[in-house]
């Protein structure tokens, strides 16, 4: 008797948690069409049931009056907020019938360990089954629990465990919550189960190569399992990998998961999917195919200024790149190749957005190019320049008019010729301080330095 009542219960296991079912072959596009009408208007009402319940949930007192195929066993005063498996505990204490022996069933649903008891549905004084697990039943969930609470936990337990025990959802939940991978050697009906699928995941991504192939292709499966770990997206179908719904819900999980969309994807241009992977912890460094990809890189140094180390030697020599870089901070002209320094609009985007010779390296100070955009807007710049080009009369005079103090880091020779020393004098008279020694002696200098100052 109590093997018929346990194979009832895992039949209302399975009513609990369905399988895929057939559905009557279709005549038309428009039985089609009217069936999907009929599953949206079912699913709608059954979420605004779903919601109105969570709102109404008894989370009190509860009167439970436990049942065996015998008669009555006991009563129980629980609560709302408990577990099944707290529920078992206490009716292990009161029969003593330990928690692993119980399959617990009410109304026509077996109840699962993890289940709030104000979820399952049960007014304040409620009748429940208890049906006797099988001694070999007991034997292996007590073996899989104790198990998953010692120290053996790369170890495989269902590999040897007979048909009847691969295929017990209790049992199997147990073993995958401890070791993820254990689900290859569950019954082909529980690889196809959400939630006992999820639970491998959680505990390790590979065991997603022995998920059943139905439900590795149903995308509500997928916006879970990636929730569970993001890195699920790089195994799921091109399709889903190009949904933007599933790649933020993968990035939300783990913002390296970003790594996982193909290089051609339009995903890695869209502003969502690039915020979320780099507020989730997403590293440039660490994803060294995206260094290539010009949208994610503008991203990731926007985001955090240390990653301009980690872009591609492809990308240092792009125009396009270069003048969205610059954009961040001129000083990034400093991550470009010498190529695209002879560029004028480079140059210019690099001192329109703060670049200083301070800060370049000394490749970039004795760019003749660079240096005079620098100093037409800073003469004091001259400083960093190379030598060479403090002694460039070009570039001495157009840094001397913008700023006169910037005759003391001209060449000597330039210092000591009465033009420049003229022209910044032009520009400030206390300029003339810096200029050689015949230059500060000569009287026609001062004379002309006097007339500028009166005028």
């Amino acid at each position: 008797v109590e093997i018929t009542a346990l194979a009832a219960a895992r039949s209302s296991v399975d009513a609990f948690h369905p399988g895929t079912l057939e559905t009557p072959a279709l005549q038309s596009d428009h039985d089609v069409h009217c069936l999907q009408e009929v599953d949206t208007g079912v699913q709608e009402e059954t979420n605004a049931r779903e919601e109105q319940f969570i709102d109404d949930i008894n989370m009190g007192p509860l009167n439970l009056r436990i049942y065996s195929l015998a008669g009555s066993l006991c009563e129980i005063e629980g609560q709302g907020s408990w577990t099944v498996r707290e529920l078992k505990v206490a009716i292990q204490d009161s029969t003593g019938i330990i928690e692993q022996a119980q399959t617990l069933i009410f109304g026509s649903v077996a109840l699962q360990d993890n289940d709030l008891l104000a979820k399952c549905r049960m007014d304040a004084v409620a009748d429940i089954m208890l049906v006797r697990r099988s001694e070999q039943h007991v034997a292996w969930l007590k073996l899989v629990q104790d198990t998953a609470k010692g120290y053996a936990n790369d170890r495989s337990l269902l590999c040897h465990a007979p048909e009847e025990i691969r295929g017990d959802r209790l049992i199997v939940l147990e073993a995958v919550s401890r070791l993820g991978i254990d689900l290859e050697h569950a019954s082909s009906g529980l690889r196809a189960d959400q939630e006992v699928a999820l639970a491998a995941l959680k505990q390790s991504i590979a065991a997603f190569h022995y998920i059943a192939q139905e439900l590795v292709s149903d995308r509500d499966f997928a916006l879970k399992a990636v929730a569970c770990c993001g890195l699920v997206l790089a195994h799921l179908a091109d399709e889903m990998r190009e949904d933007k719904e599933v790649v933020l819900a993968a990035l939300d999980s783990d913002g390296m998961a970003l790594r996982c969309l193909r290089l051609d994807s339009g995903l890695l241009h869209d502003g969502d999917v690039l915020d979320a992977a780099l507020g989730n912890g997403f590293r440039l460094n660490r994803a060294r195919q995206l260094q290539h990809v010009r949208s994610v890189v503008i991203a990731a140094v926007r985001h955090d200024p240390t990653m301009h180390r980690y872009i591609s030697h492809e990308l240092r020599s792009d125009n396009w790149f270069g003048s969205n870089l610059l954009e961040i901070d001129g000083n990034y002209v400093n991550c470009l190749s010498s190529d695209l320094w002879a560029n004028k609009f480079i140059i210019a985007d690099a001192i329109k957005n703060g670049f200083r010779l301070r800060n370049a390296k000394n490749e970039l100070k004795a760019c003749r190019d660079l240096v005079i955009a620098a100093v037409s807007k800073s003469g004091m710049e001259l400083q960093y320049a190379a030598p060479a080009l403090q002694a460039n009369r070009q570039v001495v005079l157009i840094a001397v008019r913008q700023c006169g103090m910037a005759l003391q880091y001209a060449g000597v020779l330039l210092r000591n010729e009465r033009t420049v020393v003229e022209a910044a004098m032009q520009q400030d008279f206390a300029a003339r301080k810096f200029a050689g020694a015949h230059l500060k002696l000569d009287s026609a200098l001062g004379l002309k330095k006097l007339a500028m100052h009166r005028s």
